[in-house]
């Protein structure tokens, strides 16, 4: 059994033809078992990026441990503001300040560009992965399908919009401006109407759970719950604007966050539950899966993670304000994107997985796939870039090593 150079990890070496990677508390990280021979030694480079195995059936294994860059999206001109996946993980959607939005296959070819006439500030899937929805500061949204042809164009506000999305059954799209109004289109008779009105920007708009609420966040201090038809429900105050807000899966909770420093949990009927400080003002704020931890990522260089009873669990730390944090579809990992200009990859108690720091600007936003093998982050370097997780790499590290050495190549590295 070897130390990492770090310290940080451990590999073991076994009769049984298996060779293990540890946490330094025990946790197995990696179980290979693709070996015909008793496994003699494991050792790791001097740079703990790999490590290599020496076997009874005469060969040596070169693996790798890296968090590799597989996809290199370089085609925009300007920022990336944000970058999705489809529903089944096979195409990829980016949103930029250069007037477009990009569809791109899974291994980076660009398949369309989706053009406006000013910064595209959304870009999104239907939720059945065959339509496509982008709105943009030229006061315009439009529907396309996959092959790029524009199947609707309006102009739901004056102003530019900030924001637009679909319900969940994909019928509806809601539309957020920069001049405090939200709209609600109706894709299947056609009806354009206005909604609760702030008195500001606003930042953020979605649908309950179950398509029949809508919860708004502003810049005027406040987010609001309003009916379909455009009856205000609850009134949810802040101490500053409010930069998102968002149900919980069930729609039995809200959760706001806040340029005051604070993100707030509501019950469905606007009573305050628990507040949850930061030193700086907070960008964003979600449920994890289960909906039993509450995740904030804020410019005092932070994301942490907390209980429904407010209890901190995790401060995830960067050297410069957090844009943006997500929980992987399990559960199990945290990707947070930071103005230092990378993303970071963490387990549940906040140990560092991996850091994603191939940009040369901000990171607006990170996201992983519908599975969780895969991150896409978006950056103002004008480049998105899509990135396999740790288990993504080790599923693959299984079947593939990355280069066989016989048992001559294999002493002339010091393996015995």
């Amino acid at each position: 059994a070897v130390f990492s150079p770090d310290g940080t990890r451990i590999l073991t070496a076994s009769s049984d033809k298996t060779t293990k990677l540890w946490d330094i508390d025990g946790n197995i990280l990696l179980d290979l078992k693709t070996f015909e021979g008793k496994v003699n030694s494991v050792v790791f480079s001097t740079d703990g990026c790999g490590f290599l195995t020496a076997c009874d059936d005469g060969t040596a294994t070169l693996w790798t441990l890296e968090t590799p860059l597989i996809v290199d999206l370089n085609k925009h001109t300007a920022d990336v503001n944000k970058a999705v996946f489809s529903p089944d993980g096979s195409r990829i959607l980016t949103a930029s300040g250069d007037y477009t939005a990009k569809l791109w296959d899974i291994k980076g070819n660009l398949l369309k560009n989706l053009k406006h006439r000013d910064v595209v500030t959304s870009a999104v899937f239907s939720p059945d992965g065959k339509k496509i929805l982008t709105a943009s500061w030229d006061s315009t949204v439009k529907l396309w399908d996959l092959e790029g042809n524009l199947l609707l164009r309006y102009r739901p506000h004056r102003e530019l919009v900030t924001y637009a999305v679909f319900s969940p059954e994909g019928n509806r799209i809601l539309t957020a401006s920069v001049h405090s109004t939200v709209k609600l289109y109706d894709l299947e008779d056609k009806t354009l109407s206005e909604l609760d009105k702030h008195t500001e920007m606003v930042n953020f708009a979605m649908f309950s759970p179950d398509g029949y609420r809508i919860l708004t966040a502003s810049k005027d201090g406040t987010a609001r719950v309003c009916t379909l038809e455009g009856l205000e429900l609850i009134e949810l105050n802040h101490g500053g604007p409010v930069s998102s807000a968002v149900f919980s899966d069930d729609g039995h909770y809200i959760l706001t966050a806040s340029e005051d420093s604070t993100s707030k949990l509501w019950d469905s009927e606007g009573k305050l539950l628990k507040d949850l400080k930061h030193e700086k003002a907070i960008s964003y704020a979600a449920f994890s899966p289960k909906g039993n931890r509450i995740l904030t990522a804020s410019e005092d260089s932070t994301a942490r993670v907390w209980t429904l009873e407010g209890l901190e669990l995790v401060k995830l730390s960067h050297n410069g304000p957090v844009s943006y944090a997500q929980f992987s579809p399990d559960g199990r990992r945290i990707v947070t994107a930071s103005e230092d200009g990378t993303a970071k990859l963490w387990d549940l108690e906040g140990n560092l997985l991996a850091e994603l720091n191939k940009h040369n600007d901000i990171v607006n936003y990170a996201v992983f796939s519908p599975d969780g093998n895969r991150i896409i982050t978006a950056s103002r370097d004008g480049t998105a870039k899509v990135w396999y997780t740790p288990e993504a790499i080790y599923d693959w590290l299984k079947t593939a090593p990355i280069l066989q050495l016989s048992e001559e190549e294999g002493k002339k590295l010091g393996i015995k």
